[in-house]
């Protein structure tokens, strides 16, 4: 629950959502999936999770100005 009352909670959320919602998708489709779906899933989590991560470090960086 820490991570509500934090900066950048909502990227987090979002990203996790998105992870599901393939995660799913892959499931519904195997094994026809099987073969191309693990590289889109991770470079779509790898983005995802880039970003988030840079969106947190930008709020962080803003914050600790505020110090």
């Amino acid at each position: 629950m820490a991570w509500r009352q934090g900066p950048g909670w909502g990227w987090l959320l979002t990203g996790g959502g998105l992870s599901v919602l393939l995660g799913i998708i892959v499931i519904m489709g195997l094994p026809g999936t099987a073969l191309w779906c693990i590289g889109l899933i991770l470079g779509i989590d790898l983005i995802f999770s880039g970003f988030t991560l840079i969106m947190i470090g930008n709020n962080l960086k803003k914050l600790s100005g505020q110090l």
